[in-house]
């Protein structure tokens, strides 16, 4: 469901800040990847970054996040929708099957399955979400890469792509295809 996120009790720090100003001026580059350590509060910046976007473009944005934990704790920083906020729309990976393609989706297995059946359209009209946030991009798989492509034609035309990955040690080590596959396009 769709979620609208408040962020006036949140303090950032110097550095989170400096990622959401950076975010609001890259609409000259599509998409960015933003490579933080565990623990750093990716999640709630990137929450921070969606609202922040709205503020400018108006659109609203798709958070994928890795598992159904991580979905649950985001949610949790989310409050319902009303007329004053953002739209976020927080789902891990499976449930954004379930909840945008109206396909039963809980595992590997039914995820391959899905994405093997290219006729299966959306039943939910996702045309007005201009920013798509990959939570833990680090730990993306092919199969996730895949569904992110497969998402992608019925978002907004000029969406944008962001990536919020831990690889401190190997700052450009992402998956090899999340360029190909994900921001395949652009």
């Amino acid at each position: 469901s769709f979620f609208l996120f408040t962020s006036e009790k949140m303090k950032f720090t110097k550095e989170q800040e400096n990622i959401c100003t950076f975010w609001n001026t890259f609409t000259e580059t599509r998409h960015q990847v933003i490579n933080a350590k565990a623990g750093s509060g990716k999640t709630l910046v990137s929450l921070e970054c969606a609202r922040r976007m709205h503020d400018v473009y108006k659109f609203h944005t798709l958070l994928l996040i890795y598992s159904t934990m991580l979905k649950i704790e985001a949610r949790k920083r989310v409050i319902p929708m009303s007329k004053d906020g953002v739209i976020v729309h927080v789902e891990s990976f499976h449930s954004a099957v379930a909840n945008i393609f109206g396909v039963k989706c809980h595992d590997q297995q039914s995820l391959e399955m899905f994405l093997s059946q290219p006729d299966i359209h959306p039943v939910k009209d996702m045309s007005d979400v201009g920013l798509l946030v990959i939570d833990e991009a680090q730990d993306l798989t092919e199969a996730f890469m895949m569904l992110i492509y497969r998402i992608r034609p019925f978002l907004s035309p000029d969406h944008k792509i962001s990536a919020f990955a831990c690889c401190p040690n190997r700052p450009n080590d992402f998956p090899g295809n999340f360029r190909r596959a994900a921001l395949a396009g652009t």
